[in-house]
């Protein structure tokens, strides 16, 4: 401590100027600290006395502390310059500033001193620090295009900068793509201590730029030896692309591997490429794929990388065997429009394969052949391509689709006319099954003007016959049926018969029962080809045309054939035979068939008629007792039947015939009272008047006919008025007509004939197309008491309100129609009817019941037990009762009704999607797309399943490929499956996005933190 004292006084009693230039002196040594202290206590006692001397030690002073990077040496620099503005030490004070604020890193700042200091004001040696550091602020706000001047400026000048200088500016240059200037540079720096490791590394990659392989091939390897782990890993990559521009795959593929294993980024879309391209020129396709899957998924945008991965990925997915994925390639490399020779191929290679899977869900081969001939009409593929269509034309179920396809290809060869007709026929089929009759109709012409095939022709005939009949136009039917009929050829398919049995109901409905009689005989000499329910019911209207012909006895030989089957409708054919032995005089035979009906039959809605005709039977036994036993119990268990109030009549005149008059009287005014206003109530008042004219009490009788406000010169009045309405309308005149009618009920809103005028006004509006107008007249006879035109207005009444879509209305008149009726066709029309009316409102519990009662019924076509079936599957999925749809589904899996088909194959995939048995849903999705069901609906949701599938496994190429697939094939807006498919694709981008950032950050962990551009402050 002496000493230091002692060294501290010696110091402190020296002169400034000893001071100063110990100060110089220590400062030129870099000795900052000692320096600082001594200028600062010179400026501190020359400030007054030496003002010169007090400015140098303040400049030493200040450049001592920024060179110390103290806290205030900023403030210090500032200071001097504002103490000595006029000073010639400026220019190195704003150098030293500027400089403070480099070595802080603060470029900014360090370049706005920078630009105010005149270069030329500096030492030639500070003049190159202030080259470099300036050019290095500003390369390190990658402001390359200033920096680039400061580091060609002392690039050639030298100072410690130089090797700097040169190594930035090289790099610059190589940034710019300026590679043969900068490779000069480089070279400059080989043997450079610092540098000379790292430029052989820029000078591999601007081989690279400049397509040298053969130097890379030939320096590279050597390089390899030196490089750091990670230039090791990038020299690697350059080397192996080299062998690959050279097409030298399998020495390309060690350099490869070591860069894919190792590399601390991901490998661009370039690189996976190039790696895939090796691995397939190898022939080791299976690891291929990998690569090539990475390159299609890492971009959204088309371009010829893309275009050509996608076309060397559908190849080894054919020569791996997994076609369906080749497909989808080679039809997204086909759909890019860069390269015309890979479009072309792929195109073709995508239509081929098409062809070879069968016909896919979007009609991919058919619109893919017609597009390949369309768009390469002079292909050297062209005449296979014709080949395939005609093939896929002939076997396809996808009518739909088909004859939409088929219509557009604009070159036809004969094979394709052939076609043509057999899809608008196959077409015409499936409209059919769907209901569509109109539709069907269309087709069927085409077919038949196509006239290629004979037997098509023949086919679409009685197709069409049977269209025209489901539509009730029966004479259209009838000319329809014939023409296949008397074709000799058509008497050879198994067609014939069934032409026959619609041929003999066209006549039937159109009352030429002898001609009917003719096509049922046909019908059942061929019954080896039916089933016992059409059988049964050839004989039943074969009965019936003879029994309308009075042909009695052959009548009954078919009633009796139709009672021997036992089928449905066994209670009509046994009431039949009936009424025929009845008609014949064999009145015993009659009772005994009728009491069977009453005990075998006793839910038979045909129980009041034969009832009526037991009682009837009696009656013409003049067995009284007998006859009015069955009335009786006509009219009170059955009262509300057509035959109630006859009952009642009936017993009335035959106590009036056995003289017991009172009981006759109160029966008829029963009738009266229970009736009004009907025939059976007519004849009432009518048997009344007799009754009290032949006991002599007329009185009696005007006087009850004024207590029912009955007037007998006003109903004279009545029937004349209605008997010239009703004239003019059954001549078919309804214009003329309908005034009559309309004046008819303003005159006598009570009158005797309110319900016949009112059905006949009803009929004449509906005729004139006035709907609304012709259901109101028909509910108002549905209004007024029963008649023999109160069903037939029901069921007018019904289907009007179905057609304008009120089904509540049509529901409540098809309910009606089903309680009221006793014939067994309108019975079960009015229960598919309420099936029908439910499912359009929607309510699944008595959706389930309705179509259940439907199933109940006896006899009921494939197409409508198909769509009973159908109503109970998907009311029953909706309610959540699984294994009752399940069950139900499985029964339309063989419809002909397309779309419940396929359905039924959507649900039984769904099901195994919601079990995660991806494996067994995804095979029941080939099976059900190669079907080539015509249900766009179905399809794309099954798309949509397959798509989850496949993105459940990581196969997100796939995954894409088939959502993007519904997007560009389907036109849905139902239950947003494009949006669905849209969310999907964005979700497996998100997705991958989420993948790569991983492995990211997993390779930048395991490479650590070492930089490729070395920066002055490492070494």
């Amino acid at each position: 401590m002496s000493v230091s004292a002692i060294g501290q006084q010696t110091m402190s009693k020296r002169n400034p100027g000893e001071k100063y230039r110990m100060g110089v002196e220590l400062f030129n040594l870099e000795k900052f600290a000692s320096a600082n202290e001594l200028m600062r206590s010179v400026v501190a006692e020359t400030r007054k006395t030496d003002p010169m001397m007090a400015m140098n030690a303040a400049f030493y002073a200040a450049v001592s502390s920024a060179r110390l990077s103290h806290r205030d040496a900023v403030k210090n620099l500032q200071q001097f310059i504002l103490d000595y503005p006029e000073s010639t030490r400026i220019p190195e004070v704003m150098l030293e500033l500027a400089n403070v604020f480099y070595v802080e890193k603060d470029y900014e700042r360090a370049i706005e001193v920078y630009d105010q200091i005149d270069v030329r004001d500096l030492p030639e040696k500070q003049q190159i620090e202030y080259h470099f550091k300036k050019g290095y602020s500003y390369f390190m706000r990658n402001q390359m295009s200033k920096a680039k001047p400061h580091f060609a400026e002392i690039r050639n000048r030298e100072s410690r900068y130089t090797s700097l200088a040169t190594y930035f500016y090289a790099y610059i240059l190589y940034t710019e793509g300026n590679f043969q200037s900068a490779l000069i540079e480089f070279e400059k720096l080989q043997n450079d201590e610092t540098f000379g490791s790292i430029v052989p590394f820029y000078m591999m990659q601007i081989f690279y730029r400049q397509g040298k392989n053969d130097l890379i091939i030939a320096q590279g390897p050597a390089l390899l030896e030196t490089a750091t782990p990670r230039r090791a890993v990038e020299i690697s990559r350059l080397i192996g692309e080299a062998f690959y521009n050279e097409n030298r795959y399998a020495e390309a593929l060690p350099f490869l591997q070591l860069y894919f294993e190792k590399s601390a980024v991901t490998p661009s879309r370039e690189d996976n490429y190039i790696m895939g391209f090796v691995y397939y020129s190898l022939g080791k396709c299976d690891t291929a794929v990998i690569y090539f899957q990475k390159v299609v998924n890492t971009s959204e945008e088309n371009d010829l990388m893309k275009q050509s991965a996608l076309y060397h990925l559908g190849d080894c997915y054919v020569k791996l065997g997994q076609y369906k994925f080749a497909q989808a390639a080679f039809f997204d490399a086909s759909k890019i429009d860069i390269d015309e020779r890979i479009q072309e191929d792929a195109f073709y290679n995508y239509a081929k394969l098409s062809y070879k899977l069968s016909p896919s869900p979007y009609n991919e081969a058919l619109k893919a052949m017609q597009s390949y001939l369309e768009k390469y009409p002079d292909s050297r593929y062209a005449d296979e391509i014709y080949g395939y269509l005609v093939a896929m034309y002939t076997t396809t179920r996808n009518y739909r689709d088909a004859y939409a396809s088929i219509a557009n290809v604009k070159r036809k060869d004969p094979r394709l006319l052939e076609a043509a007709q057999r899809i608008a026929f196959n077409r015409g089929v499936e409209l059919f099954n769907e209901m569509k009759f109109i539709e069907a109709q269309r087709m069927f012409d085409e077919a038949i003007q196509s006239s290629y095939d004979e037997k098509l022709t023949l086919l679409a005939f009685y197709w069409k016959g049977e269209a025209y009949y489901r539509m009730g136009r029966f004479e259209d039917a009838l000319e329809n049926y014939e023409r296949a009929l008397f074709s000799s050829l058509f008497e050879t398919f198994p067609e014939f018969p069934f032409a026959a049995y619609g041929a003999g109901y066209a006549n039937f409905q159109m009352r030429n029962y002898a001609q009917a009689a003719k096509y049922f005989t046909i019908v059942i000499q061929h019954k080896n080809q039916l089933n016992q329910a059409i059988l049964n019911d050839a004989f039943l209207r074969l009965g019936d045309a003879f029994f309308m012909q009075r042909r009695l006895n052959e009548a009954l030989q078919n009633y009796e054939s139709a009672i021997q089957l036992n089928q449905a409708d066994r209670d009509y054919a046994m009431l039949q035979k009936a009424i025929s032995l009845r008609i014949l005089g064999r009145y015993d035979a009659a009772i005994t068939t009728l009491l069977s009906i009453l005990k075998n039959y006793e839910n038979s809605p045909l129980i009041p008629k034969a009832i009526n005709e037991l009682a009837s039977t009696y009656l013409i036994l003049d067995n009284n007792a007998k006859a009015l036993e069955y009335y009786r119990l006509l009219s009170t268990q059955h009262g509300r039947s057509s035959f109630g109030k006859m009952a009642l009549l009936k017993q009335g005149l035959i106590y009036y015939n056995i003289g017991k008059n009172n009981e006759a009287i109160a029966m008829f005014e029963k009738v009266i009272a229970d009736h009004p206003g009907t025939t059976e109530a007519k004849e009432a008042l009518m048997s009344l008047r007799n009754i009290y004219v032949a006991i002599n009490r007329t009185d009696d009788f005007f006087a009850y006919v004024r207590k029912i406000g009955a007037n007998i010169h006003e109903n004279t009045q009545d029937s004349i008025a209605f008997s010239a309405a009703e004239n003019r309308y059954l001549e078919n005149d309804c214009h003329g007509a309908k005034p009559s009618l309309e004046s008819y009920l303003q005159r006598f809103p009570n009158g005797i004939f309110i319900t016949e005028a009112m059905y006949y006004l009803a009929d004449c509006e509906m005729r004139s197309g006035n709907v609304l107008q012709a259901r109101k007249h028909f509910l108002t006879v549905v209004s007024l008491p029963e008649s023999n035109f109160t069903e037939r207005s029901i069921i007018s009444a019904a289907k009007i309100s179905f057609d304008l879509q009120d089904f509540q209305q049509a529901l409540k008149l098809y309910t009606l129609l089903s309680e009221f009726s006793e014939n067994t066709a309108n019975i079960n029309m009015a229960i598919i009817a309420i099936m029908r009316c439910e499912m359009r409102l929607g309510n699944d519990d008595r959706i389930l019941a309705a179509a259940q009662n439907v199933l109940k019924l006896g006899k009921l076509t494939d197409d409508i037990r198909d769509e009973a079936n159908h109503a109970i599957a998907t009311s029953a999925q909706r309610l959540g009762q699984n294994e009752l749809a399940r069950e139900t589904f499985a029964k339309l899996r063989n419809s002909k009704n397309s779309e419940f088909v396929a359905q039924a194959r959507y649900f039984e995939i769904e099901e195994l999607f919601t079990k995660k048995e991806f494996e067994l849903a995804e095979k029941k999705i080939f099976e059900f797309i190669n079907e080539a069901p015509s249900s766009d609906y179905f399809l794309a949701k099954t798309y949509l399943l397959w798509g989850a599938i496949y993105a459940e496994r990581g196969n997100f190429l796939q995954a894409k490929q088939t959502f993007q697939s519904i997007i560009d094939n389907y036109d849905i807006e139902n239950d947003g499956i494009i949006e669905t498919a849209r969310l999907g694709i964005q979700t497996i981008l998100d997705k991958e996005a989420q993948l790569r950032a991983e492995e990211d950050r997993r390779r930048a962990e395991e490479a650590g933190e070492e930089d490729l551009i070395m920066l002055p402050d490492e070494f």
